[in-house]
């Protein structure tokens, strides 16, 4: 691993997630990671954009829980065996990521409509393609046309999801599942033993599908222990 920033902690801003929240977080720059480094991150509840990786620091709340499942143990759910179904039109590919302009735009259009941002493609670029180790990419297309993508960061023994978008208009698709669905039988393809899904966070409303990929572990903030919730 590069260090190019130590580990910083930023100014308290409006929580992503829950409304009415302050959020803070740590976070270094650091390219040319080694596989094995990614792995350790992750396994560490870190997250990472590019070079950016990054955590929670915020003073009075944990909530940001982060979320795997050991691939081999995966079990669909009959809800997740109809958005299959559903999208048995949807071709997928997974290859190393690249630049496009057509998935700068897509990206874009589903910001502006999901969460009302603006992303300029200097952002997108700084976000996805400056790499600080192996990054992958996924397309999903229904009659040529791009309806979802996403970015995957790839360890010796983790698959991690990144970031997905996708077009608003397929949304009775249920791309976030199906996403999800796709990326977990690659994994296996690639003998990866965990997947790694971001951050669950209880009461966002966006993140609750995280929960019913099956059986999952979370991990603790203050032990750095990974359960199975119930356990």
């Amino acid at each position: 691993m590069r260090l190019h920033l130590p580990p910083t902690i930023d100014p308290e801003q409006p929580c992503p997630y829950l409304p009415g929240r302050a959020s803070r977080t740590e976070f270094f720059l650091a390219t040319e990671l080694a596989p094995e480094e990614c792995d350790e991150l992750l396994n560490r509840g870190w997250r990472k954009f590019g070079p950016q990786i990054f955590r929670p620091a915020c003073a009075e709340c944990r909530l940001c829980t982060p979320l795997r499942l050991e691939v081999k143990d995966f079990m669909m759910s009959k809800s997740q065996r109809r958005v299959e179904q559903k999208n048995g039109g949807t071709r997928v590919i997974f290859r190393e990521a690249e630049e496009s302009d057509e998935f700068y735009q897509l990206h874009a259009r589903f910001n502006r409509e999901r969460y009302g941002r603006e992303i300029s493609r200097e952002e997108y670029q700084r976000s996805f393609h400056w790499h600080s180790g192996r990054l992958l990419q996924s397309e999903f297309r229904r009659d040529g046309k791009l309806i979802a993508a996403g970015f995957l960061d790839l360890g010796r023994d983790c698959l991690s999801s990144v970031y997905f978008f996708f077009d608003p208009d397929f949304a009775a698709f249920s791309p976030g599942v199906f996403g999800a669905l796709a990326e977990i039988r690659f994994a296996a393809e690639l003998g990866c033993r965990w997947y790694h899904l971001g951050y669950l966070v209880p009461g966002c409303q966006a993140m609750e599908y995280k929960a019913r990929f099956q059986p999952h572990e979370v991990m603790d903030w203050k032990s750095g222990q990974w359960t199975k919730p119930g356990s």
